[in-house]
């Protein structure tokens, strides 16, 4: 599979801070790529050395096989990029601002516009003062002004952010049509786990500028096992499994506790809880979500 993005071993430091330390990321061709983290984490400082806006402090980023710092007009020669809010002219219509950015950045034919356009659905609003644009019609709009060069990679950073259900809905269901039926690679930063787990093929989990975790999305979510045992006595029985070295407890109830350790575990849990006096009525294996994966490594890292 031809590898669209290559990050290796990146840092950038800002001052005494370190925002992105030793970073290492692979993108192949068809991806749809989550790139998760909470704010701070580093996903943006990283987005913008990418395309280009930040300098590193160390190590390469290539797009296509390209440099970015020494071969940057070819590099993101097939890149369309949404970088925080996008901004426009309120007064002119959305045609008329695509059509005003493209010539800024040395102009695409008319009909580039009119299929980005129509690609974000908003043919029918074209001609309309981007002023009576909703929040996210304004997103769909600047992931149009991202597509009219036609891209092979699209990069968007957060491009949820601030927008209602129904907007992230509207925007999910965009990313999903570009990347199925356009073909297009996506580079998807976010820090809402949910929703980029209904829409990324792949993910890397970053943490204070470092790589967590890396890989498909239904590879993590099964890497680590998680088991809901209902039992008397749960806040006990939790304190009794805190000593097993193979189990982390991460949720008690009143009537359940779930701990983190391989399904292949279960008789040595229930045997641990038995001759600890504990009644033991069901152990379940369950599937971690994207958001209980990330929060799992977070923990873990912050125990270190």
């Amino acid at each position: 599979m031809e590898v669209i993005v290559e990050v290796s071993g990146l840092k950038k430091r800002f001052g005494s801070v370190c925002a992105v330390e030793g970073l290492d990321l692979t993108v192949e061709r068809g991806d749809v790529f989550g790139f998760l983290g909470p704010n701070g984490a580093g996903k943006s400082t990283t987005i913008r050395i990418m395309v280009g806006l930040v300098r590193p402090s160390g190590g390469t980023v290539r797009l296509f096989g390209r440099d970015v710092w020494h071969d940057r007009v070819r590099a993101l020669s097939k890149v369309g990029a949404l970088v925080e809010s996008p901004g426009f002219y309120k007064y002119l219509s959305a045609r008329q601002n695509l059509w005003l950015f493209s010539e800024l950045s040395g102009g695409v034919k008319r009909e580039a516009i009119e299929l980005a356009l129509a690609r974000v659905s908003l043919e029918g609003r074209a001609d309309d003062k981007v002023k009576t644009y909703s929040h996210g019609m304004l997103q769909r709009l600047g992931i149009a002004q991202a597509l009219v060069s036609e891209p092979d990679l699209l990069i968007l950073d957060e491009p949820t952010s601030g927008l209602d259900p129904q907007g992230m809905k509207e925007v999910r269901e965009l990313i999903l049509s570009l990347a199925r039926d356009q073909g297009l690679t996506v580079f998807l930063s976010s820090h809402l786990l949910h929703e980029v787990e209904q829409v990324c093929t792949k993910v890397a989990v970053i943490h204070r500028g470092k790589k967590m975790a890396a890989g498909p999305v239904s590879d993590l979510l099964h890497s680590r096992k998680r088991l809901r045992i209902s039992v008397g006595r749960p806040a006990e029985a939790a304190a009794a499994l805190e000593r097993l070295d193979f189990a982390q407890v991460c949720e008690v109830t009143a009537d359940s506790i779930v701990v983190e350790a391989d399904d292949g575990r279960a008789a040595e849990v229930n045997r641990a809880l038995v001759m600890g006096d504990f009644d033991v009525s069901a152990i379940v294996p369950e599937t971690m979500s994207l958001e209980e994966f990330y929060f799992s490594l977070v923990r873990s890292e912050d125990l270190h």
